[in-house]
């Protein structure tokens, strides 16, 4: 019986530090899991930005995100010295968070995760993505924390951004 008891221990310990080896390697094998889908979405979002010019007379989308309930109005865009306007169009590559009426909801931050979707596949680079969560790495979980009581200290759905200098505004 005494055999039998040192055998079963022995099993044990052998079980337990397969799983100690284990473990961290699966945590590992999820990190670069996750780092595969953040480039493969950075991928996707390249190669939407290049292929938006050949089906707009070669003009880039603009890199600004404007944070202003008037971004739906064109006329507003096109006379406005705010946010660096005027602009000679509003080619947003992502428009700014609003819900299903249109109207604008990032201030005071943050707004609800469905209105910065709208945002996103309102966007116009949204038509050669297809889908808003080439917009997200999953490696980042800042969306998910609670807001402090000023309504900051959540991240956005959007993990990536693009230079607004980018578009060449003049």
């Amino acid at each position: 019986m005494n055999k039998r008891w040192i055998e079963t221990m022995v099993l044990v310990a052998c079980v337990a530090f397969g799983l100690a080896i284990l473990f961290p390697a699966a945590g590992m094998a999820r990190g670069w899991g996750k780092a595969e889908v953040c480039m493969a979405n950075l991928h996707i979002l390249g190669r939407a930005w290049l292929a938006y010019p050949e089906d707009n007379d070669g003009k880039l989308v603009n890199g600004m995100v404007p944070r202003d309930s008037r971004y739906a109005n064109l006329q507003y865009w096109m006379t406005t010295y705010s946010f660096g306007g005027p602009y000679k169009d509003n080619n947003w590559w992502v428009n700014p968070p609003h819900n299903a009426s249109g109207l604008y909801t990032g201030d005071p931050a943050p707004c609800s995760l469905a209105d910065e979707d709208n945002g996103i596949r309102s966007g116009k680079l949204y038509p050669y993505v297809g889908t808003s969560t080439a917009y997200h790495c999953p490696a980042d979980v800042t969306y998910l924390r609670t807001p402090d009581n000023s309504g900051f200290g959540r991240g956005g759905k959007r993990t990536y951004s693009i230079t607004a200098l980018m578009h060449g505004e003049t």
